[in-house]
């Protein structure tokens, strides 16, 4: 999923035991395509397109982005000009974990609507100051607001019951503009 040909658009996913969509990006292929390709980076490749996809019902993660990806122009392993990658129109619920994204950079969510997960809505899982998995020139991509990670003109409902325990959104140095966070407390009856 790492070319920008890729599209995955207009698609549901519902009832897997653990990941709706799940991007695995490595820092090198895997198998035949290492002895064939390695120098190439998948977890550096400019993104494709993600529209108006929905996922619910999930054991794990409705969009899992695992273990890294920080997409460059050039998509050159050692790539210096980042590009954003754009999951767009994204509706996801009923899982554990709406969306996570894991040690990933330059990506926003546009678009979503993510409500009634059992853990949480949205998680940007960082790695800052960590070395292997955040080099020097992509780090500060992550709190750049021009072209760095941001969620926009969505909407998340961090619970509406469902959850034993509810997770309030926090949204500690990412960019956030134009979205709607909300946290509705249902009391239960015995």
């Amino acid at each position: 999923m790492s070319n920008p040909n890729n599209i995955v658009e207009l698609n549901a996913v519902a009832g897997s035991t653990h990941y709706g969509y799940w991007y695995r990006f490595t820092d090198k292929p895997e198998g035949f395509s290492l002895f064939t390709h390695p120098t190439y980076c998948p977890n550096r490749q400019p993104f494709g397109r993600f529209y108006n996809n929905s996922v619910h019902s999930t054991g794990r993660f409705g969009v899992w982005i695992y273990p890294e990806y920080a997409p460059t122009m050039s998509g050159d392993c050692n790539g210096t000009n980042p590009t954003q990658a754009l999951f767009d129109g994204l509706i996801s619920w009923s899982n554990n974990k709406g969306i996570e994204l894991v040690m990933s950079r330059t990506i926003e969510i546009r678009n979503a609507l993510v409500f009634d997960n059992a853990n949480m809505g949205i998680a940007y899982i960082t790695a800052v100051g960590h070395q292997e998995t955040n080099p020097l020139y992509i780090r500060p991509t992550f709190y750049n607001g021009l072209n760095g990670s941001l969620i926009t003109d969505s909407v998340i409902i961090g619970d509406v019951g469902i959850s034993a325990t509810p997770v309030s959104p926090v949204i500690g140095g990412l960019v956030g503009k134009s979205h709607t966070l909300r946290t509705f407390f249902a009391s239960k009856e015995n």
